[in-house]
């Protein structure tokens, strides 16, 4: 599979640390090579706690992957907040499982 990428996505990328090594860094680029509107991967593409680090101070509140992925990353924490850090009992209201619960919390580096 040939992924483009374009320069300001790469350059945020190379600039990431990857906990979870060439796994995670797979994981990033399929999921936005999937969910692109464009056949290349641009900055606002990639996870937000990825873009957030190469923002240039634009407005990005119009930026609807940024806003999505803000949005959920709140709705998570707050989750979280109710169900003790119970990642099980955060998942049932949210309307996810816990294992996807648990891939986001790792995209957005969140650690309970």
């Amino acid at each position: 599979m040939v992924i483009l990428v374009s320069n300001e996505a790469m350059d945020c990328l190379l600039e990431c640390n990857y906990p979870g090594n060439v796994r995670e860094l797979k994981n990033i680029l399929e999921r936005a090579s999937i969910l692109a509107p464009e056949p290349q991967i641009q900055r606002t593409d990639l996870p937000i706690n990825l873009s957030r680090q190469n923002n240039d101070g634009g407005d990005t509140s119009l930026n609807l992957s940024m806003v999505v992925a803000k949005t959920e990353k709140e709705t998570i924490l707050k989750a979280l907040v109710r169900a003790a850090n119970s990642r099980t009992k955060a998942a049932d209201p949210l309307g996810i499982s816990s294992k996807n619960l648990w891939e986001k919390m790792k995209s957005y580096n969140i650690n309970v």
